[in-house]
């Protein structure tokens, strides 16, 4: 309670609003940490994410700058399963690449936990950073959605789920913006979840 009235007061202090059913924000272990954090986007009060669509750039071949993932939405819908009233939202997103395919939980059930696949530094090479997320549905679903993300990079090992009884509610990315001509671009580079009683 103490934690969770102090992660309620860290939220309101940067400037963006909460849900009140928030109880926790769970961060995969991303191998960057470039860029700045954008603003926390939250499902509306009584939904919850049940799946997620990524941005990426594909490869660009030769000598040129590779930035692979450069966005996430989720796609949010009612805790009991009304999948006649749905919505989407998303944190910082950068300008390279494409919105690929979306990937959904099964009837019912909602994502809960996620892994990032993410490129270390690569010192005088081409950085791309996060490459790709991984979610489970439930705690109890064992399949998981892959995303259409990029080749580069490794999972993290270290998946971060939502207490029992909670869904992902909300999302806020890290984003690193155009860095000029001459300068290795890398777009999202982490992202912190957060999680709501059902």
């Amino acid at each position: 309670m103490i934690w969770t009235s102090l992660a309620l007061l860290f939220l309101a202090s940067s400037g963006d609003a909460w849900r009140s059913d928030y109880i926790r924000s769970i961060h995969p272990r991303s191998k960057t940490h470039w860029g700045s954090w954008g603003t926390i986007d939250w499902c509306p009060f009584g939904y919850y994410a049940y799946g997620f669509r990524l941005k990426v750039e594909s490869f660009q071949g030769g000598y040129k700058d590779d930035t692979a993932l450069n966005g996430i939405i989720l796609h949010c819908k009612k805790g009991r399963g009304d999948t006649g009233h749905q919505t989407h939202i998303h944190s910082s997103v950068e300008r390279w690449g494409s919105w690929g395919h979306s990937k959904f939980c099964p009837r019912r059930l909602f994502l809960t936990g996620v892994e990032i696949k993410s490129e270390s530094h690569q010192g005088s090479g081409d950085d791309t950073a996060a490459n790709n997320f991984k979610f489970t549905c439930n705690h109890r679903y064992w399949r998981p959605l892959i995303g259409d993300g990029s080749r580069w990079g490794s999972w993290n090992k270290h998946p971060v789920a939502c207490p029992p009884k909670s869904a992902i509610c909300g999302i806020r990315t890290r984003v690193e913006s155009w860095q000029g001509t001459k300068v290795d671009d890398t777009a999202l580079n982490e992202a912190i979840f957060y999680c709501c009683r059902k």
